[in-house]
């Protein structure tokens, strides 16, 4: 029998050892990074400072409260396949009733939506860039346009490779893990340098105002509170970044200690996401609401930098912009990571006799492929995205289809789990608030949508998203 303090596994051909000091334990950490990188990418350097914009620091409950309820919803999703070793779309697809009907209706959709959404990203490195060589006083006859263009193919073509590199995860993780690291750097010192009075901050950090939103407000609300922290293929995904640190294998010796080392990774994504839009909301809270028209896409990001500069110095331009280049990068290459894992394991498992000869790597490639030349078509060569369908992509994945995955993992950790390895039962609960909380955000939403109730906005999704 082995010894409980050396728990050792083979991982990509190395041994590894269960960490079990509390510095070994902050070194191994890694999944959560990648997953913060999507969850700020997403939503914290576009959507967050485009609501900053209209209500100043009035929505800093807004990241609190998303991650609170996120984090248990993720926590169920990851739980199977901390306890199986398989992924959540074989918990799925295990599922009672015609095989794979759960995997139709929570993952095939996003195969026809990822060709469309995967272009925000690397044109927003590149407005960054623009953003940066522009104030070396360098001019561009085109307002920098081809350069924008330039710089969003690089982003591109390195977010197909890295993922299905001879690294893989390891070379993805990598790059997240130094992205953040600039990212908290930036927006913390920008954030502190323009913090509001403390009584300011504690009125504003806790939703004691929400019942005074108007109803024509209520559409903005609930689309911030959906997009922070990332829609719901970012917290797929984190499955399969848990599978790959071989968390799994680890808990097949010592399950107890491996989930506490999970619970501690988890909980990392979901401390640094909302101190960062916090901070994010803090600085743009204060300087955007000057700015006449609303802006949006990537405009928000070199004008927030042009905002900070006149308080804070021309520094401050340049550190926002290396901050919101970093983050940007990172994000496409999480979501090209993290989503050819989740929809080329879809297909495998859906698909199992007619792909039985076909590896899941080359699913993964061609999903790379897909979604590259997609983000080559609408961003580099400027074809117009059909964009009640961006829209209505980016509401499914950010609001509506929350309550639906939340639901499916509980059920999943309670019908396929033993009761020794679901986790706690206030785990279970916490998730099953967190999913009712995302129910009505997302029937409030659709109320809306539908004309029951007024929650009328002035600013589509397509427009707060366009980059």
């Amino acid at each position: 029998m082995e010894n409980k303090q050396d728990v050792v596994i083979t991982l990509n051909d190395k041994q590894v050892k269960l960490p079990r000091t509390f510095k070994e334990k902050v070194l191994w950490l890694g999944p959560s990074l990648v997953l913060c990188s999507i969850a700020i990418g997403s939503g914290e350097a576009i959507i967050t400072p485009y609501f900053a914009s209209l209500y100043g620091i009035g929505l800093l409950w807004v990241p609190v409260m998303s991650a609170l309820c996120k984090v248990f919803i993720t926590e169920r999703l990851a739980r199977y396949t901390l306890a199986t070793g398989e992924t959540f779309v074989h918990g799925l697809y295990h599922l009672p009733g015609p095989k794979g009907w759960a995997i139709v209706i929570t993952f095939i959709p996003w195969v026809f939506i990822a060709f469309f959404l995967a272009v925000g990203w690397p044109l927003g490195v590149g407005a960054a860039f623009y953003g940066a060589v522009s104030y070396t006083g360098v001019e561009f006859a085109d307002g920098g346009n081809l350069f924008v263009k330039i710089v969003a193919l690089i982003v591109i073509l390195l977010s197909m490779y890295l993922p299905v590199s001879r690294g893989g995860y390891k070379v993805v993780e990598t790059v997240c893990k130094v992205m953040i690291a600039i990212v908290v750097v930036a927006v913390f010192i920008c954030g502190v340098m323009l913090f509001p009075p403390i009584g300011e901050f504690f009125t504003n950090i806790v939703p004691w105002n929400v019942v005074d939103y108007k109803p024509t407000e209520i559409a903005n609300i609930t689309t911030a509170i959906g997009y922070s922290g990332g829609g719901v293929m970012a917290i797929s995904s984190y499955s399969y970044w848990v599978k790959e640190k071989g968390y799994h294998l680890f808990g097949q010796h010592d399950y107890k200690a491996t989930s506490k080392i999970f619970g501690m990774d988890l909980a990392l994504a979901y401390i640094i996401q909302p101190i960062c839009a916090i901070f994010i909301i803090i600085c743009a809270g204060q300087i955007l609401p000057q700015v006449g028209d609303v802006p949006n896409g990537r405009e928000i990001i070199l004008i927030t930098a042009n905002m900070l500069g006149e308080p804070l110095g021309p520094w401050a331009k340049w550190i926002w912009l290396l901050g919101g280049a970093a983050i940007l990068f990172s994000t496409s290459v999480a979501v090209f990571d993290g989503w050819s894992r989740a929809l080329a394991d879809a297909l495998k498992t859906l698909f199992n006799k007619t792909l039985a000869h076909v590896s899941e790597m080359a699913i993964r490639r061609a999903v790379v492929i897909f979604m590259g030349v997609g983000g080559i078509i609408f961003g580099v060569f400027g074809v117009s995205t059909p964009g009640t369908f961006v829209s209505w992509g980016s509401v499914l994945e950010g609001i509506i289809f929350y309550p639906i995955f939340g639901t499916l993992a509980i059920v999943i950790c309670l019908k396929l789990l033993p009761k020794e390895k679901r986790g706690s039962t206030a785990l279970t609960i916490l998730a099953i608030l967190g999913t009712a909380f995302f129910l009505y955000v997302s029937v409030s939403y659709l109320l809306g949508t539908w004309g029951i109730i007024d929650i009328t906005s002035d600013h589509s999704i397509a427009e707060m998203v366009s980059i």
